[in-house]
């Protein structure tokens, strides 16, 4: 065989296992980077959904917060327009007690009259001191007739200001809810601003991930078609070889054949003179005969 030929069969096998290793560590390689590609993309997948959901619980608190405060808004309003009124009725008030001389406290007045006449109908006194006390709970009874009059003003006054005491604690319950919600509102924000840094640093890391990809893909590619030229090449110089020993082969049984032939004739000669035939002439003969045979 040719050395030249059996010098190239030994570096090819040698180029193709160099190249099958390769092959193998590329791929190992590129399912890794696979690996890291889904993991990204499910983080991003992730980063997405959380940034959705925060940012649709931040537009509720929001939208609650201002709708809150267009309620508190009107709370308030109604807060001043009461006390607008209680002002107008604490002064209508003054003017009344001011015109009908009604400075002391009602409950007082009611008390003391009822205090009055108790007295006379339970002691014994002098005539002048009974008329005194009569004309002290007549004065009282004026005073009451008046205030029943503009009993309205004062009761007015009283409802008034438990509507402005309940509007206040309404606007302060609103108000605790506003701040409590506009600093949940802050924190969904937050946490918005936080995801989208984080996400857009995913991104550019899937961006990386997808390009070494890529290049892995090509490189593979690259490799298969050396692979497959490779192997060609060694099918070639395979047949080649083939050829070269079926020649080989062939040549060499021509020569056995014409050998044999020589050898064939030197003993029919030898047995035609009647010479002794030796131990090798023997073994021609019979190889002779099972030629005959097997054909």
């Amino acid at each position: 065989m040719n050395k030249n030929i059996q010098t190239k069969l030994k570096e090819l096998k040698s180029a193709i296992s160099e190249l099958k290793e390769k092959l193998n560590n590329t791929n190992a390689e590129k399912r890794a980077l696979v690996e890291k590609r889904n993991a990204s993309g499910s983080k991003i997948r992730g980063l997405i959904n959380e940034i959705n959901t925060n940012k649709k619980e931040r537009d509720k608190l929001t939208n609650d917060v201002k709708n809150s405060k267009k309620e508190r808004n009107k709370l308030n309003s109604l807060i001043k327009e009461k006390i607008r009124e209680i002002k107008k009725l604490n002064e209508e008030k003054k003017e009344v007690t001011k015109k009908y001389g009604i400075t002391e406290d009602i409950s007082k007045l009611q008390k003391q009259m009822n205090a009055l006449e108790q007295k006379i109908e339970t002691e014994v006194m002098l005539f002048d001191k009974e008329q005194q006390i009569m004309k002290k709970i007549n004065e009282i009874k004026k005073k009451l007739n008046y205030f029943k009059k503009f009993s309205f003003v004062w009761e007015k006054i009283n409802t008034l200001s438990k509507d402005i005491d309940e509007s206040k604690k309404k606007a302060e319950s609103l108000h605790k809810s506003i701040q409590a919600k506009a600093s949940e509102s802050q924190v969904k924000h937050n946490n918005v601003s936080r995801l989208t840094k984080e996400l857009k640093i995913e991104k550019t890391k899937e961006k990386e991930i997808l390009k070494k990809l890529k290049e892995k893909k090509e490189e593979i590619e690259i490799i298969n078609e050396e692979l497959k030229k490779k192997l060609t090449e060694l099918n070639e110089i395979s047949l080649k070889i083939e050829g070269i020993k079926k020649r080989e082969k062939k040549k060499k049984q021509l020569k056995e054949k014409k050998s044999l032939a020589e050898k064939e004739a030197l003993v029919k000669e030898k047995i035609k003179h009647g010479k002794k035939l030796t131990t090798e002439d023997i073994l021609v003969f019979q190889k002779i005969e099972e030629n005959n045979r097997n054909k």
